[in-house]
């Protein structure tokens, strides 16, 4: 059964920034992250988020990217390759572009099978 944590929710994000870092449990097999944006302002916002991995949770590496949003009710699924070997500590890694880019009620979870 999938279990779904909550690294933000409903968060105000203005420039480049990170979530908060989860611990993933020893019996996990993959994981996946879901990022939504309800709401987009500025001229030309762009938000990259990226998947973060780390095996002692101070030094992170990028397991997977996801694409630019720009749009509201933006919503994307950032899945790294089951090939990939996944750190014990995960967080999201948000890129901020624009200007003066807000978006409002920022939402990622992590699924964890």
């Amino acid at each position: 059964m999938a279990r779904i944590v909550a690294l933000d929710v409903a968060r105000t994000i203005t420039g480049s920034t990170s979530s908060p870092i989860f611990q993933i449990p020893d019996d996990a097999k993959t994981v996946g992250c879901q990022v939504s944006l309800p709401t987009v302002t500025g001229t030309t916002p762009s938000m990259t988020p990226t998947l973060m991995h780390s095996i002692d949770g101070a030094n992170f590496s990028q397991l997977e990217a996801g694409t630019a949003m720009t749009t509201n009710g933006s919503h994307q699924m950032i899945v790294p390759a089951t090939t990939k070997v996944v750190g014990r500590y995960l967080r999201v890694d948000y890129t901020v572009t624009g200007t003066t880019p807000v978006f409002t009620g920022v939402n990622a979870t992590l699924q964890i099978l």
